[in-house]
């Protein structure tokens, strides 16, 4: 008799976990992630496109400046001409070595 308890309580068991992890799977595919794509133009497959534009901030040899990055439209107005020596935003660049490439990729990403 405590064998056939046994193993009811186990086929239980199996049935409600198979469950549960059924139910998880289910509410996990109503759930996204949210994620920057820096110098890409499209998304991959099965994404969606949320927002687009281009990343400001403060130049690297420039003090007091913001250390994070700010998300810029890509049509913004410019304004009006400021001297260079007042306080500026600037473009985002990568800076890596010119004749150096990232693994995967057909040109170097040195001030782009």
């Amino acid at each position: 008799m405590s064998d056939k308890m046994e193993s009811l309580i186990d086929k239980k068991m199996a049935t409600t976990n198979e469950s549960i992890e059924t139910s998880v799977q289910d509410k996990l595919k109503d759930i996204g992630v949210t994620y920057v794509r820096w110098a890409r133009k499209s998304c991959p497959n099965a994404t969606e496109l949320v927002y687009t534009g281009k990343a400001g901030g403060n130049h690297p040899e420039h003090k007091g400046g913001g250390s994070n990055y700010i998300c810029l439209p890509n049509d913004s107005d410019n304004g009006q001409f400021q001297p260079h020596d007042t306080h500026v935003l600037f473009g985002v660049e990568y800076q890596t070595f010119y004749n150096s490439k990232l693994h995967g990729w057909l040109n170097s990403l040195g001030d782009k």
